[in-house]
């Protein structure tokens, strides 16, 4: 079962990644949307949203979340721009975790991942660029997020 599970998802991918890119992103940003609902992410940013004092402080707002949460990721902010680097050596995608896949595309997921939650926490639309990849053969996975 779960090898046919695995053709099942690397067929699925290797099709997306044959797309145009503007095609598949919304479909990752909705996936990589829902994974972080999932996990428990948006309601934490929601959470944290309600308790803050000033919704208008965003190092405030990203120095809560890092605090109640056991962020998996650094995130530094400068100047409209948060930087996400993640801190482990290895992608904590459960699709790549599983051994399911391990096709680069599924790193766009990532991207709808990491703009739900801090469009959610900040409330604000975000733009956001994927600078490296450990399964594009990066050192680690970063993200630069515009704010708009």
């Amino acid at each position: 079962m779960k090898e046919t599970m695995n053709n099942w998802v690397n067929t699925i991918l290797n099709e997306i990644s044959q797309s145009k890119e503007i095609q598949y992103q919304r479909l990752l940003d909705q996936t990589g949307a829902s994974c972080s609902q999932n996990h428990g992410f948006i309601d934490k940013a929601l959470e944290i949203r309600k308790i803050v004092d000033n919704l208008d402080d965003i190092n405030l707002l990203i120095q809560s979340f890092k605090e109640s949460t056991s962020t998996i990721f650094d995130i530094n902010y400068q100047d409209d721009t948060l930087m996400i680097t993640y801190k482990m050596n290895y992608c904590p995608c459960p699709i790549v975790k599983n051994s399911a896949s391990s096709n680069p595309v599924l790193c766009n997921c990532t991207k709808g991942f990491i703009k739900a939650i801090f469009s959610t926490l900040l409330s604000r639309d975000i733009k956001v660029e994927l600078l490296e990849s450990l399964l594009s053969g990066g050192q680690m996975c970063k993200l630069k997020l515009t704010l708009l």
